[in-house]
């Protein structure tokens, strides 16, 4: 694979390495071959044994250490976790994918999305020009939640439809003179604080 950097080389061959295990556990009173990958990586015999006693080190961490919980990935305002539960409380879900925001925040949300819905009309925000009060407030979005927007080559900011699904539903609320605490939308669970 052209372009691969050599921390993803050896991540793919981790990743064959646990294909080889997953197959390798059928034949219990077996013995596993390090040898061969030695050879097939090119990597020395103390580089194999690093790589038995991490196997190992594994091995006890979710043997004695996570015993009884589920490991899952967990994405909250852009930055990438793992969390983990109680196996009884969990069911198959994919990534949890968290927003949290103040209520200034989801007001201009809502109102960027008003103004580039009516006003701009499909047109990006320019924020290298930040001279109106309402691409201050982009500006500042951008920086807290840069999954907001996207951009088109153009040094043109738009807002991404997660921002205009929940631009449209927070001036909705708006409407009805009422805050809004939780919102779901898709696989974003977006959560207000200040909101009620």
């Amino acid at each position: 694979m052209q372009n691969e950097t050599p921390f993803s080389a050896t991540l793919q061959g981790l990743k064959n390495l646990i294909l080889s295990l997953k197959k390798f556990h059928q034949y219990p009173n077996k013995s596993f071959n390090f040898s061969k990958l030695e050879a097939q990586w090119g990597i020395t015999s103390e580089d194999v044994e690093s790589l038995r006693d991490l196997i190992l080190q594994f091995q006890d961490l979710f043997v004695n250490s996570f015993a009884g919980y589920q490991l899952e990935k967990k994405w909250m305002n852009g930055k990438k976790y793992l969390t983990f539960w109680p196996r009884n409380d969990i069911f198959l879900r994919s990534e949890t994918k968290e927003v949290w925001m103040s209520q200034e925040e989801a007001n201009d949300v809502s109102d960027m999305v008003i103004y580039f819905q009516e006003v701009k009309i499909g047109k990006g925000f320019d924020i290298k020009i930040a001279n109106s009060h309402l691409t201050k407030k982009v500006v500042r979005l951008y920086k807290s939640h840069p999954y907001f927007f996207h951009s088109q080559g153009n040094c043109l900011l738009y807002p991404s439809p997660l921002a205009i699904r929940l631009g449209v539903e927070l001036s909705m609320f708006k409407k009805t003179n009422r805050a809004l605490s939780h919102l779901s939308i898709d696989e974003h669970e977006i959560y207000i604080e200040g909101g009620t």
